[in-house]
């Protein structure tokens, strides 16, 4: 890779990443597809994504532990996890286009209906039978194409009251989900020295992302960053749907 291509590449990872360190989710989902547009290489993409965004969740979880709501925690843990394996084994069977076309309708039609609202405190809330059921799903689409832990971010808008609950909760599933892809992903291909290059050019910077996004969302009031969110899955829907039809 030549210097202009890593300076881009670090650009589309120290913006992205800003973003997600506010949300707590999205830096990878709007990563990717600008960052195979730069470098033109999808493994080497995933592959340093995979490990920036581990430490994104390691870092901004050290900000917001105190804050994790640990019973939903455990039960978004259990219900999404249970599918991981799933979506890990049925990797070559499972059809990814109408499922993630399926997974961008849903993000894209949940963010819109909550920036429809004034604000969270009318809005409908889904049976806790469908929400168990979107994690469920997100976690076999997740295991399959690392792609489907937004569902996580639905069931959380209807899930916590607080910004400082939702973050922090978020942020300690992604750190375990990171964790098993993580090493799922070094097992199943070694990390390449362009990679690494990426990695070391675009770490740094993207700690100081996280930082500057942590502080964004402290200063933030509850009704503002719940909008920021739903306007991030609303974009994160639109890039999902794009990259499946365009795949």
């Amino acid at each position: 890779m030549s210097i202009a291509i890593v300076a881009l590449a670090t650009f589309v990872i120290f913006a992205t990443h800003f973003l997600g360190a506010i949300a707590a989710y999205g830096s990878t989902l709007l990563a990717l597809p600008l960052l195979v547009f730069v470098v033109d290489d999808l493994p080497l993409s995933v592959l340093a994504l995979v490990v920036i965004g581990a430490a994104q969740s390691y870092q901004v979880l050290w900000y917001t532990w105190r804050d994790v709501g640990w019973r939903v925690f455990g039960r978004m843990l259990a219900v999404a996890g249970a599918g991981l394996p799933i979506g890990f084994v049925a990797l070559r069977v499972l059809p990814e286009r109408p499922l993630m076309i399926f997974l961008g309708t849903i993000l894209l039609a949940s963010g819109v209906s909550r920036l429809a609202m004034r604000n969270g405190d009318g809005a409908w809330k889904p049976p806790r039978l469908a929400l168990d059921a979107l994690l469920f799903v997100g976690g076999v689409i997740h295991g399959a194409f690392a792609s489907g832990g937004a569902t996580v971010v639905v069931y959380a808008q209807y899930v916590f009251g607080s910004k400082e609950t939702f973050r922090a909760t978020l942020c300690a599933f992604w750190t375990v989900l990171n964790t098993v892809v993580i090493a799922a992903t070094v097992a199943r291909e070694p990390i390449t020295r362009e990679a690494w290059i990426l990695i070391g050019a675009a770490g740094p910077l993207s700690l100081l992302a996280n930082w500057l996004g942590n502080r964004c969302a402290l200063r933030m009031s509850q009704d503002k960053f719940m909008r920021f969110v739903a306007a991030l899955l609303a974009l994160a829907g639109c890039v999902t749907i794009f990259r499946a039809v365009c795949a």
